[in-house]
Parts: C-alpha cells; structure tokens; sequence
C-alpha cells in the first residue's frame, strides 16, 4: 500500500472518530427510529435508522476528495453514475423509513431509479452470463437491460429483507467488500473506505444503538450490485463468472425465493412483513449471538467455497441449497 493510500485511510479513520463522538447529535439531528411491536420487532426501545447516513458520509467525502483534489482514487467505474444510484436509493429508503411507503409504490420507484442509472451508464450493463463450473458462455444481446434490472431488483429486496438481526446484513456486506477486493485490486483503497464505515456502523448497531434501516439496506444492495458487476467485467467474466456471483449472493438470494414462495402459498402480498424470516426462526431457539453466529457461518461457508471450490461450484449451490433448506426446516417448529 503507498504513503498516500495510508495517509487517506488514516484520514477517514480520523473522520469515523468524529462520527463516533458526535453520534448522538447525529440520531437527534435526524429523528428516525424504529419502534418495537408485538408482531416482528422485538427490540427493546426505539433505535435510530441511521446507518445508511454512516455509510454515504464516508462515500460522499471519498467522492469530494476524488472530485475536486483530483486524487484519481477510483478506476474504471462511473463514479458520477455511482453516487447518483447511491443518494437515490439512499433517499427512497430514508422516505420508506419515515412514512412506510406502500410496497408497489416503492417498486415503481427503485425501477425508476434503475432505468435512470443504467440508461447514462453502460458500464454496468450485464452483456453475458459465463459460468465458470459448466464452461457455458450466453450472450445476452438486447437482454442485456432488462436483464441487468431484474438483477439490480432481486438483490435489492433480498437484501431488504436479509435485514432484520443486529450485525447481520452489516457483517454479510463488509464480508462482500473484502472479498470484492480480491477481485479488483485496482479499486482497494475504495473498498477499504467501504469497509471503515461498515466498521464503524457496526460498532454501534452491535450495541443496539442504531439500525441499518431501509436507506442503509438501498444504499448497499445498489453499492454491492453495482460493484459487483464491475468487477465481473472487469475480468471479462473470467475471474468472477456469474455462478460464482451467484454463491456470493446465494444466502439472500435463497431468503428472497423462499420468502416469495411461501407467501405466495398464503396467498399474501410478496412484499408484505412476517416472522419467516431465518433470522426469526433461528430466535425461537437460540439468543441472538448464537443466531448472529449461525447466519455468519453460512455466508463465510459460501465465500470458502468461492475461492476454493471454484470448479465444483454448479454443485456447490445445490447442496447449499438443502443445506440452507435443512437448517430452515429443522429450527422452524
């Protein structure tokens, strides 16, 4: 790492410092919380849904210091495009945190956002799908849009709905950044600015003191979408091919189908509010830091099997799968 990468990861931990100690100011400064209910939320008091705030603090300093010091600190990414997708989906969680927007509603807005981000860049247009484990190679063609939507869309609500146990989506998310610096080394003072702020969110949603909330869960399902296919093309699809995306995403990605698919059973709303969720079903019998545990094994499972089951990883994701299905069925009594 150079002197000046040092000097600028120094500078943001100095940054986090003052965030640290003016934390109160800034939950009152903000005034939005997340209130316990009889139904799904069980935390004991009110808690600020300041996280995502943390995270696009350090984004917007990192984007200011690369904007008007010219520092060149970022490649190969659209950062303009980048920050416009963050702040908007930023945004669009924070008014869902404040007033509970209408499911459909939000639907029709994060594909607004999509459509608007994806359209003025290219860049992160998925054009071929290549999976590494069965040497298939599909191109697209005019797929490639819509495709990249549905994508950015999936991961998004899986991520949303991933979120309900502190240190869960914050923990999967900074596992996500580290691993994303393995695969795009160009990019890792960016990533490690990334990770500082998780850090930081962290310490305090570990401590009940703030949650993620829905600007938080926006913010990153973007972030981690988009860098994600950044990074895969980066390599041309050679060194993050698309079922090796698949097993970093694979544990949301499995909450979001079978979330869908057991509501639609019930003949409930998709996006409607339950206590399905793993996170639930693994509090009904164990604590929270034995549950945190569980879940974290799981997605530390998929990551080990991304580096070095690389070439198996076609039946990797089917055994995780049962996997992950044993372990619903056997704590959900």
């Amino acid at each position: 790492m150079s002197l000046d990468n040092t000097v600028l990861i120094t500078f943001f931990f100095l940054i986090n410092f003052l965030v640290i100690t003016f934390i109160d100011k800034l939950i009152q400064f903000f005034n939005i919380y997340d209130s316990p209910d009889t139904l799904r939320k069980f935390h004991k008091k009110k808690t600020s849904l300041i996280g995502g705030s943390i995270i696009l603090f350090n984004l917007s300093i990192f984007y200011i210091l690369n904007l008007y010091l010219n520092f060149q600190l970022i490649n190969n990414i659209n950062f303009n495009q980048l920050m416009i997708g963050v702040v908007l989906f930023y945004f669009l969680g924070l008014i869902d945190d404040k007033i509970d927007l209408n499911a459909n509603l939000k639907f029709i807005f994060e594909l607004l956002i999509l459509f608007l981000v994806i359209s003025f860049d290219k860049n992160i247009l998925i054009e071929r799908l290549f999976f590494s484990s069965l040497n298939i190679d599909i191109f697209l063609g005019n797929y490639s849009f819509l495709f990249t939507t549905i994508c950015f869309i999936i991961f998004l609500n899986a991520l949303n709905m991933f979120d309900g146990m502190d240190g869960q989506v914050g923990f999967y998310s900074l596992i996500i950044f580290l691993t994303l610096i393995f695969f795009s080394k160009e990019n890792v003072l960016f990533l490690t600015i990334i990770s500082i702020s998780l850090i930081i969110f962290l310490y305090f949603n570990l401590k009940s003191k703030i949650f993620l909330g829905d600007n938080g869960t926006n913010l990153l399902g973007f972030l981690i979408s988009y860098l994600i296919i950044v990074s895969a093309k980066k390599s041309n699809y050679l060194l993050l091919s698309a079922d090796q995306i698949f097993m970093l995403m694979i544990l949301p990605g499995l909450e979001l189908i079978r979330l869908f698919v057991t509501r639609l059973f019930k003949r409930k709303h998709p996006f409607s509010g339950d206590r399905n969720h793993i996170h639930h079903i693994l509090l009904n019998n164990y604590s929270e830091v034995k549950s945190l545990m569980i879940i974290l094994s799981l997605i530390l499972t998929s990551v080990f099997f991304l580096f070095f089951f690389n070439k198996f990883l076609n039946w990797i994701i089917i055994l995780y799968t049962f996997f992950y299905l044993f372990i619903i069925k056997i704590h959900d009594k």
